[in-house]
């Protein structure tokens, strides 16, 4: 499988991208739907591409995009927005610079790496009024001494 989910860090969602097929993004949505129905409340998505190597292609886009629409319908309201690891600074530069040109409907960040992207959701989430959990404090421990950590 080339992708990964996990709610060990609730609110923060951690998904983990490679490559991924579309069979294995509608998996992927289809668990991340049944870990907002089991779980209430506001939550932000931090995904890690750092390993992908080729860019998607349309069809993958294009199923991103539809599911992605559906899944803001249902649970847009309660999502925080999302933070993506991409370890290219050409890429997030670029991206960053057409969501200045183009907003998109939720609000999205690129950062460089997995500690980055943990504290923009903690930053988040203190804004929003949540509690940052102990779980969530020993991971950023674990990021501060090892910055390709796996996720919980």
């Amino acid at each position: 499988m080339r992708t990964k989910i996990s709610a060990a860090l609730f609110p923060i969602i951690t998904l983990v991208v490679q490559d991924p097929t579309v069979d294995e993004l509608n998996e992927m949505f289809n668990e991340l739907a049944k870990l907002l129905e089991k779980r209430p409340g506001k939550h932000v998505t931090l995904t890690d591409s750092t390993a992908m190597r080729t860019m998607p292609d349309a069809k993958v886009r294009r199923f991103i995009a539809d599911r992605q629409g559906v899944h803001n319908e249902k649970y847009g309201a309660r999502g925080m927005g999302a933070v993506i690891i991409l370890d290219s600074a050409l890429v997030r530069g670029a991206l960053t610079a057409i969501n200045w040109i183009r907003p998109l409907a939720d609000r999205q960040e690129y950062v460089a790496t997995r500690l980055e992207g943990m504290r923009v959701c903690v930053q988040w989430m203190e804004a929003e009024g949540l509690p940052v959990t102990e779980p969530l404090r020993s991971y950023l421990r674990t990021l501060e001494r090892d910055a390709r950590a796996a996720f919980p």
